[in-house]
């Protein structure tokens, strides 16, 4: 089921509902955060074993989550604080440890592809797509790129490269230029 986004988001104090998955609706709580009303039941995602239900959010593309939860915070500010702890993290590692098919991984190296503070966070679980035979060859390609590309970015970091007299030279230039 593909979600929607509920615009203007549903307040109902505590709650403030934000998206539809079918029948399920997936929102915040003032105080406690990211929930989900499944019947009559709440479900808060305290734990990477409660994200199954976020997992159709995957679907959006990440960009366009993000902004879609910039425009409920300005609807809804009482629940700002609340709807940025949206559990990313959470619903990746989960999907990393329990997706048996390329799909859902697939759809979570979409969402992690951009995000350099959270790459770290799955270098193991990174490798170890890549190293699954039975995953889609082109999910296996988009981790290594993701790991080639967390390994440059450490080594750039361990090893920056020496100023010379031209790039010392450019440097004053900027700083001239930024001054003025």
């Amino acid at each position: 089921m593909n979600p929607s986004f509920l615009a203007p988001p549903q307040e109902a104090a505590p709650y403030c509902w934000l998206i539809e998955i079918g029948s399920t609706k997936l929102g915040v709580h003032r105080r406690d955060g990211w929930c989900a009303q499944l019947d009559e039941r709440l479900i808060f995602f305290d734990s990477e074993e409660k994200c199954m239900l976020l997992m159709p959010i995957l679907e959006i593309e990440a960009e366009k989550f993000l902004d879609f939860l910039k425009r409920a915070e300005l609807h809804a500010p009482a629940y700002s604080n609340a709807i940025r702890r949206f559990p990313k993290a959470l619903l990746l590692k989960h999907v990393f440890h329990t997706a048996v098919s390329g799909y859902w991984i697939e759809k979570a190296l979409a969402w992690l592809v951009d995000d350099g503070a959270l790459q770290s966070r799955f270098s193991d679980e990174l490798e170890k797509i890549i190293d699954k035979k039975i995953m889609p060859q082109a999910v296996r390609q988009k981790a290594r790129k993701i790991v080639k590309s967390l390994r440059d970015g450490a080594k750039n970091a361990a090893h920056p490269h020496p100023a010379t007299p031209a790039t010392v030279a450019h440097a004053g230039r900027d700083l001239e230029m930024t001054q003025k």
